[in-house]
């Protein structure tokens, strides 16, 4: 049963939206929809598919069921997500960009830290307003404490793992088994059980099987939100050999044929998710969601077949292939809707439009807008992007309708690693040109860095200092340094010529200085592959963006770091399965 212990650590942001429903609906000014008319929401995650993977994009990888639900809804075209997984997975599910949530990197396994208890969901909004709210797949928003896990964000059950990355067929993540059912909300230690039934079985089939069950069993006195984030395409590369047969003669690089029979098993579980909305009666009054999380990685040690031709670059990068996604949505239960949305959309977008497809007051003040009437032929309300933080957080980039401004140190690419344009096969990488543009920020310096990163090698010098602002200014005082790295425990200053390698330590803080920085500038109606970088032709639409994007920067919270009152990682052994991940704080 619920676990009483951990009730009062449910988020004072939900508690608060379920007051405030309650007070509208009495009132008498809640929305007319009675609950059980209300549509039901399908939200499907696919985990690091790239913008040319689908059927109907790449012509290559079968994907007939959500190719039909493109042909009959809405395909994003202009759609951004954020570099990995759990930014976006934090942005899609509270409606804030990760500048605001503090979630800006993916969150490690024995991390102490996760999406903030005070950040309420989508699921806290839908669960107020009479939905009943269901998790099945990945989490990989942070569970070091019970208060983190899905049944304390709004869902009233999960099945599926806490991380981020794990074998498909024996659920180990590292040195812990990662596989749960937590059938009750506010589930907790006493609730939560290790699904040991699982080892052994394919991930996909089990959340497509599970999300069947969820729909099925359904009570339709109410609407359903199912959250379903699928492990696939992640990496590693596995899947039953009968996917993979189907494309030995259409296919020949081998690591892209188990990507197609991996993607092709989520396809075929979004069909069968489909037909079991069909069985039940309640499609035609379902709105589907399909989006990627971010980019597909295309050279970096998780790339295992996805791609994002003609992008440039891939997951962990700001460059489009990194952070331009696709989704579609639709549905039966979509009022007339326009084939292809060409305005800006971003993944902070769904909560305030699902809330809107709906009729669902309060309207939570998110970085978000409603995109509702834009999917129907209205004008869109969206006009910028704030592409956000590639791998190394020292990449940041805007977007304004048609520019691109990237911002990057000294002699790295400008949207970060990878920037290469990978080709069609998925086999050879060609050695990319890099476009980097003279032009330099006369202004005050202004820090940006990350806790946690060490900067090894490249010194300068070496000084005394006390703070990382200290720091800072010590790298712009010095004009071959590019970025600085400051240890607590020395209280010293590395200064750096260049941007090495960089290892993981909370003694450390790393960063540049904005005097340290190139700018670049790309037009996208006429270059959304990058190639051309204008910025030295534009000086007076830099300095504009440039502002715009630091105004923007400037409300941002801090990087989420470990919970210093959090003790070491300690995993419980299962009888079944042996060491087993589960909240340790």
């Amino acid at each position: 049963g619920i676990n009483a212990e951990y009730m009062g650590t449910q988020s004072i942001a939900s508690i608060m939206v379920a007051v405030v429903w309650a007070w509208l609906l009495l009132a008498g000014l809640g929305t007319a929809v009675a609950a059980a008319q209300r549509p039901n929401i399908i939200f499907i995650v696919a985990d690091d598919l790239g913008s040319d993977d689908l059927g109907f994009r790449s012509h290559q990888i079968r994907t007939p069921n959500v190719d039909a639900l493109a042909s009959s809804g809405t395909v994003l075209n202009q759609y951004y997500v954020q570099t990995v997984c759990s930014p976006s997975r934090a942005t899609m599910l509270s409606g804030r960009v990760p500048l605001h949530t503090s979630i800006n990197e993916w969150i490690p396994p024995e991390s102490a830290y996760g999406l903030p208890i005070n950040e309420t969901t989508l699921a806290d909004h839908l669960l107020a307003a009479g939905y009943t709210t269901r998790a099945v797949g990945k989490w990989h928003l942070g569970f070091y404490k019970w208060a983190l896990t899905p049944t304390f964000r709004g869902f009233e059950s999960f099945y599926g793992f806490y991380s981020g990355g794990e074998d498909y067929y024996t659920h180990m993540s590292g040195r812990g088994y990662d596989f749960r059912r937590d059938p009750a909300q506010w589930c907790g230690k006493n609730c939560s059980q290790v699904e040991w039934q699982a080892k052994g079985q394919y991930s996909t089939h089990l959340f497509t099987e599970e999300a069947r069950n969820v729909i099925l069993a359904h009570d339709m006195t109410k609407p359903l939100f199912l959250y379903l984030p699928y492990q696939a395409v992640h990496s590693p590369p596995q899947v039953p050999q009968s996917y993979i047969d189907p494309y030995n003669a259409t296919i020949q690089n081998h690591q892209r044929r188990v990507f197609a029979g991996m993607l092709s098993c989520l396809d075929e579980g979004v069909g069968n998710v489909t037909a079991a909305l069909r069985e039940k009666g309640m499609l035609d009054n379902s709105i589907i969601v399909f989006t990627t999380d971010n980019g597909g990685p295309v050279i970096t040690g998780d790339a295992v077949g996805a791609r994002n031709t003609p992008l440039r670059g891939g997951k962990h990068s700001i460059f489009e292939g990194g952070v331009h996604g696709i989704a579609v949505v639709g549905g039966p239960a979509m009022p007339a809707q326009v084939p292809a949305l060409n305005t800006l959309f971003h993944a902070a977008d769904w909560l305030p439009t699902l809330l809107d497809a709906v009729g669902a007051p309060p309207k939570p003040v998110t970085d978000g807008v409603s995109q509702w009437k834009a999917l129907q032929g209205g004008a869109s309300p969206r006009s910028t992007v704030y592409a956000g933080l590639d791998g190394t957080l020292l990449c940041h980039g805007w977007r304004n309708n048609s520019w691109k401004l990237l911002v990057s140190p000294v002699g790295e690419a400008p949207g970060g690693e990878p920037s290469q344009w990978v080709p069609f096969v998925n086999s050879t990488v060609p050695a990319a040109a890099m476009h980097a543009s003279a032009a330099r920020r006369d202004a005050a310096p202004q820090c940006v860095h990350k806790r946690g990163m060490c900067l090894p090698g490249g010194d300068i010098a070496n000084r005394s200092a006390t703070s990382a602002a200290e720091c800072c200014e010590l790298c712009a005082g010095v004009g071959a340094c590019v970025v600085w790295t400051f240890r607590f425990s020395e209280q010293r200053c590395y200064l750096k010529k260049s941007l090495p390698d960089h290892t993981l330590d909370m003694d450390c803080i790393s960063g540049y200085t904005a005097d340290a920085k190139t700018l670049h500038l790309y037009n996208m109606d006429t270059d959304d592959t990058e190639h051309d970088d204008v910025a030295t032709q534009q000086p007076a639409l830099v300095a504009e963006l440039l502002a715009e994007m630091l105004a923007v920067e400037s409300t941002g919270v801090a990087t989420a770091v470990n919970d210093p009152a959090c003790g070491p990682v300690v995993l419980p052994v299962d009888p079944h399965v042996g060491p087993v991940w589960a909240p340790w704080c």
